[in-house]
């Protein structure tokens, strides 16, 4: 479903509803892929050596100092949705519908790989650059990290040779600036425009892509989040839950709102919160240190069932990246364990031809 595709090597994010002047709620997908320098990439390998199984870290994982990781985020969207996107760069993929194709059946059970085909086909199409994320591990950060975001900004930018540079930086941020153990994260800083002490936001560039979309939208007031992430979190509130998955294959949720045990009603980043509410904020937009463990009240994240016995979520220095290709891991390892018991717990079952 979300698998990566041929041409460039894109993996389908979460859908995208932006909201375009004159054209109402626009559906879109998004389409991504990950870079790292030689820094960041020494550090993965400390993981994935290239052995036939992974490192599972132990105990806190850490990248390197002056490790950097790009992410390109490309959109189904065109430049008729959104005119900002204009002479950016445009690449082909092979991808599923725009609206972000699920595949269901009748009966409620899992779909076959062959059924994902024939309900969610892919073919090739054209997506444009939105969205570029960096994140660089520097000591002189207050966390350790400092996570930044740029913007297709292609028509204000149309002059520029290369059309890598059409975007503009959104912002950059080190923390999540915490509010009061009494007041919301939705409603502190009471400016944000001006408020906000753990990040600087281009206020400017916001202004121009909220003219005729809410592509502008941020994080949860104000803090920083791009046009692809939700409005309801922060670049660091997402990431800093990044953990070695348990036994069971749990790992912190990257949102409250996204937690199977969330008690209904409640959340991150809400308006008028409950007592819980301001619970949550406390955690999710608590500014916690580069490779520290994830951690809060047991109602809002649940300790960890580690083989080991850990009793604290092992952190793996904000790259959920790691942390969800090591879940896949454990995921293969488990059905591989079930298919010698003969034993077939899902039905993703295939075989490719030699080649």
């Amino acid at each position: 479903m979300s698998g990566r595709e041929f041409i460039h090597g894109l993996t389908r994010e979460a859908p995208v509803t932006m909201a375009v002047k004159d054209q109402g709620d626009i559906k879109t997908t998004m389409w991504a892929v990950g870079f790292y320098n030689p820094q960041a990439a020494g550090s993965l390998a400390k993981v994935w050596t290239g052995a036939a199984a992974p490192v599972m870290p132990q105990a806190n994982f850490a990248f390197n100092e002056g490790s950097v990781i790009g992410k390109l985020l490309f959109t189904t969207a065109t430049p008729n949705n959104y005119p900002f996107l204009e002479n950016v760069p445009v690449w082909q993929a092979n991808i599923s519908s725009s609206d972000f194709c699920e595949c269901k059946n009748a009966d409620g059970s899992a779909c076959s790989f062959q059924q994902e085909t024939e309900q969610c086909p892919r073919s090739v199409a054209d997506v444009y650059l939105l969205q570029f994320d960096i994140a660089v591990r520097d000591s002189r950060s207050p966390v350790g990290w400092a996570y930044g975001t740029f913007v297709a900004d292609g028509q204000f930018k149309a002059k520029e040779k290369n059309p890598w540079n059409r975007i503009s930086p959104l912002g950059l941020m080190w923390g999540n600036d915490t509010p009061p153990a009494n007041v919301g994260a939705a409603a502190f800083p009471q400016n944000p425009a001006s408020g906000l002490k753990d990040s600087a936001v281009f206020q400017e560039v916001v202004g121009r892509l909220n003219e005729k979309t809410n592509a502008g939208h941020l994080g949860c007031n104000g803090r920083l989040n791009g046009p692809a992430d939700n409005a309801l979190s922060s670049c660091l509130s997402c990431h800093q839950t990044a953990s070695v998955p348990d036994s069971s294959n749990n790992t912190p949720a990257i949102m409250y709102q996204f937690a199977s045990y969330q008690e209904p009603g409640s959340g991150q980043c809400m308006t008028t919160p409950s007592k819980l509410d301001l619970a949550i904020d406390q955690v999710y937009f608590k500014s916690f240190q580069c490779s520290e463990s994830f951690n809060g009240p047991k109602n809002i994240v649940p300790l960890p069932q580690y083989a080991q016995g850990q009793t604290q979520w092992i952190s793996t220095d904000f790259s959920l990246q790691l942390s969800i290709s090591l879940t896949q891991w454990q995921e293969w390892q488990q059905d591989q364990e079930n298919l010698k018991k003969n034993i077939k717990v899902r039905v993703f079952d295939g075989t490719l031809p030699s080649r």
